[in-house]
């Protein structure tokens, strides 16, 4: 098994999966169709987001890695962050965070990741360190074999 190119797989899956979605588009101000230049800033796959307070509201996710799973060794089970930046608007990263959650729920098929299995774990409020910036973050396992 490639662990590496499962994170790699579920990184692309995941910002498919939230780039294509409507309503998380509408929620980060973006209009119908929007370009892929204009979505880059607002769904972030790293931990740093690049000019945060110019793309507020915005999602970052990462991982900071996984294991195998200890009863199965063929499956592996990364955690994922999701940070919801807003400018202290609560209500509005509490939407994100709930779509974002219906669109975890279930199986989801990402290329190169058969089965993938997301898992809430935990939601809570986290310090984004600046004035006026509210930020509340998801943390989701995903436990998959590779296709």
């Amino acid at each position: 098994m490639n662990n590496g190119l499962t994170i790699l797989n579920l990184y692309n899956g995941i910002y498919k999966l939230l780039s294509k979605d409507a309503t998380i588009l509408g929620y980060l101000g973006l209009g119908e169709n929007p370009t892929a230049n204009q979505i880059g800033p607002k769904i972030q796959k790293q931990s740093k987001p690049q000019q945060l307070t110019n793309n507020i509201p915005l999602i970052a996710f990462y991982t900071p890695g996984g294991g195998i799973d200890s009863v199965n060794l063929g499956v592996f089970c990364p955690m994922f962050y999701f940070d919801i930046y807003t400018k202290d608007d609560v209500k509005l990263a509490h939407q994100i965070a709930e779509r974002l959650c219906t669109l975890l729920s279930g199986c989801v098929d990402f290329s190169g990741v058969a089965g993938t299995t997301p898992l809430i774990v935990d939601a809570h409020e986290s310090d984004s360190r600046l004035d006026n910036v509210y930020c509340f973050t998801i943390e989701a396992t995903f436990s998959n074999v590779e296709a």
